[in-house]
């Protein structure tokens, strides 16, 4: 538990550098926002090639497996799937950080939270598998409500006022 933790304060310390650097290149230095998505993506892809392979076997992963799954045609089929998700969302990003800032698009982002969170509900009570998705419990799920409540409010106050 202790190292996801640390993960994600990584994470979360590179996505400040990330947004901030997307932010000065298309609002000061006028870069395109399609041409800048694209080298984060050669970039990621590189030094994610070069953290991986030599990390793989501390983390527990057997990168000779990793082809196996590959050959695979759902599995391949996952990834493109999930390639392309994930390169539609940067776009509607970072053309958001674009036309706002990256302060803006990261106070929207927590919308996500909830859209998850939400869909966690729909799944685990529209599926018979009830180990998908997340059930309803008394009392957590009113607080989880609350806070999304709560978060939803400053967030309109905030832009309200502006």
């Amino acid at each position: 538990q202790t190292v996801g933790i640390l993960l994600i304060v990584a994470k979360c310390s590179f996505s400040v550098l990330q947004d901030i650097s997307e932010e000065l290149f298309m609002q000061e230095a006028d870069f395109p926002a399609t041409l800048l998505l694209g080298m984060e993506g050669l970039y990621g892809f590189a030094f994610g090639i070069m953290l991986y392979f030599p990390s793989a076997h501390i983390l527990g992963e057997n990168t000779k497996e990793l082809g196996a799954s590959l050959v695979d045609t759902k599995v391949a089929g996952y990834c493109v799937g999930l390639a392309l998700l994930v390169t539609v969302a940067s776009i509607f990003n970072i053309l958001a950080t674009g036309v706002t800032s990256s302060m803006t698009r990261n106070i929207w982002k927590n919308m996500r939270t909830i859209l998850v969170w939400v869909m966690g509900l729909i799944m685990f009570y529209s599926s018979d598998e009830k180990n998908i998705g997340e059930e309803w419990k008394i009392p957590q799920s009113f607080y989880n409500l609350g806070g999304f409540a709560v978060m939803i409010i400053g967030i309109f106050m905030y832009y309200w006022r502006r």
